[in-house]
């Protein structure tokens, strides 16, 4: 799976992570903010994200990687208006906090693993095949996530993205 992601097109290899780059439409992008028709509300800083799409999504089937190959923005990505809506916001607060505790989790075992690498000399962008043969023998720490009363949250959809 690594390798057919390594080999999309805009994919850049950095020491610590590879970035798949998806499409942008700036044309679009620039003539809806000129013409006032993005949403400016002090939540998004960057507009851009309305106008990028994501390599990975196929339409009519959703995302093509298996969730635990996602990033944890596509796997826990709660909407504003879900999230500010007064019926789910105290349901959802377990969530939220449990979604935060997660990505610390992550951000701290992410960089155990690239100090890891680097104490053997190893990166994704100098030699790809000897990071991935180091991870490979490593123990990888799993978060234990607790288990969470389900909110439920009619959207009148048969299917979701």
């Amino acid at each position: 799976m690594l390798y057919s992601i390594v080999s999309m097109p805009n994919t850049v290899i950095y020491d610590d992570h590879i970035l798949v780059k998806g499409s942008y439409d700036i044309i679009l992008h620039d003539k809806m903010m000129r013409e006032g028709l993005v949403p400016v509300d002090g939540n998004v800083t960057d507009t851009s994200v309305f106008f990028k799409t994501c390599p990975f999504v196929r339409s009519g089937s959703g995302c093509t990687l298996p969730p635990r190959y996602r990033s944890y923005v596509c796997n826990f990505f709660l909407c504003r208006e879900i999230l500010e809506n007064p019926e789910y916001k105290d349901k959802l607060e377990p969530y939220v906090r449990e979604r935060n505790n997660y990505v610390r989790f992550l951000e701290w075992e992410n960089n155990q693993l690239f100090t890891a690498m680097n104490e053997e000399g190893l990166s994704f962008r100098k030699n790809l095949d000897g990071a991935i043969e180091f991870l490979k023998n490593l123990e990888i720490n799993q978060y234990d996530f607790p288990l969470l009363e389900p909110v439920v949250i009619p959207d009148n959809h048969s299917m979701g993205a």
